[in-house]
């Protein structure tokens, strides 16, 4: 170690140097965040090459936290040039000044729909007015069209292989409004036309959700597990739609008995999934406790907070994510954001002048790897909604 330090580049900064190279990259730098690391880049040659790398690439992706997306829209969209809108990946941990991570902006958002389908991997779907559809990372500023995807309604973003190279698609297309949907899996950056899987075979039960349309993942994200999309099909309720990502085939799976006022969303923490129902007095989490078998278990029953039942109707203007393995969450309401624990104690309240916080209900963990399918691109051909968004302050109405 000390001969690897000795022979560390000249360049590196001096207060780095009483530390071994290997420790400063493996133990300090695959942790900072993107911005943070592109910045430690420019401070040797070492460092640039050292954090480079694929392998570096790679760990560093997995040491990201996996933070609530949340979109801020500003109260005064009068300035020329300024974002009016912006989703940031949000720390609650974290202090005032370092709690969001810009992701995406916007200007002018009156003048169409942006709608967030779907976040894996670091890369992010949207698409604006449901007529131009684009992935992108915002991390790297790649970006890509995908003019296919013109009138879907998509299901799912999800990895396909373990080479970490190849992402698809899932979605449904009706040809006319009242005709059975169809489904397609489409792969990002093929040349080839996306592949129609049909109508899925399904027994009784689960025919009327495929003709009716999969949940769509902008409202209800799925849940990548053991190389399966889970989707919780809110049209349906209690049911919960498995796709085999490697045999491409459709099951049900068991899931907990809730009744129509409840709000339900499903997610992962450490390999396990959870359920999470609210409604206006209780927030319920069902933990799945054996795979196999379909058991779940309610583990939490979080009473709202007082605030919530102070600002009158709940429902109609509320929201929430869970941010940890012990049923902390995060609550949206009347243009407010509170963090409450699983009893319901209120730890912390955040909320700006300028702008009004809104639940994106996607997760976004950053990533610097640069993937092969992306077209190549000169820097000014980056879309506006990716510029500026690593490399300095942002120029928005949005604070």
């Amino acid at each position: 170690m000390a001969g690897a330090a000795g022979a560390w580049s000249g360049s590196a900064p001096s207060a780095a140097r009483i530390l071994p190279e290997e420790v400063v990259v493996w133990e300090i730098l695959v942790r900072l965040p993107a911005k943070e690391l592109l910045r430690c880049r420019a401070a040797c040659q070492s460092w640039r090459r050292l954090t480079s790398a694929v392998d570096f690439l790679l760990a560093h992706h997995q040491h990201q936290p996996s933070l609530p997306l949340v979109s801020f829209s500003a109260k005064d969209c009068n300035k020329q040039g300024y974002f009016d809108k912006v989703v940031d990946a949000f720390d609650h941990r974290l202090v005032p000044a370092e709690r969001r991570r810009p992701v995406l902006g916007f200007r002018d958002c009156r003048g169409g729909r942006v709608v967030l389908h779907a976040s894996c991997d670091g890369l992010i779907l949207l698409s604006f007015s449901a007529r131009r559809f684009q992935i992108s990372n915002p991390a790297t500023g790649q970006w890509a069209s995908l003019p296919a995807l013109v009138g879907a309604h998509v299901a799912g973003l999800y990895p396909h292989g373990s080479s970490g190279e190849e992402y698809r698609i899932l979605y449904w297309k009706q040809r006319f409004k009242g005709d059975n949907p169809v489904y397609y899996v489409l792969t990002v950056g093929s040349s080839e036309e996306p592949r129609c899987i049909g109508l899925p075979m399904a027994s009784a039960c689960m025919k009327q959700l495929f003709l009716e349309g999969m949940s769509p993942s902008s409202s209800h994200p799925p849940v990548l597990l053991h190389s399966c999309l889970h989707s919780l099909q809110v049209r349906k309720r209690n049911s919960l739609v498995v796709f085999d990502t490697v045999g491409e085939s459709f099951r049900s799976m068991r899931s907990p008995f809730f009744d129509d006022d409840w709000d339900p969303y499903l997610h992962e923490i450490q390999g396990t999934l959870r359920i999470s129902c609210l409604n206006s007095v209780v927030l319920k989490i069902w933990v799945l406790l054996d795979y196999h078998k379909e058991v779940w278990s309610l583990r939490y029953h979080v009473k709202v907070p007082r605030v919530g039942r102070l600002y009158g109707s709940f429902l109609s203007s509320s929201s929430y994510t869970v941010v940890s393995e012990k049923g902390d969450m995060l609550l949206f309401l009347f243009n407010r954001m509170f963090h409450c624990d699983s009893k319901g104690k209120g730890l912390g309240e955040f909320k700006w002048e300028s702008c009004d916080p809104c639940n994106a209900k996607h997760l976004f963990k950053e990533s610097l790897i640069r993937h092969a399918f992306f077209p190549r691109r000169s820097s000014w051909e980056t879309p506006y909604f990716l510029q500026g968004l690593l490399g300095g302050k942002r120029n928005l109405l949005v604070k």
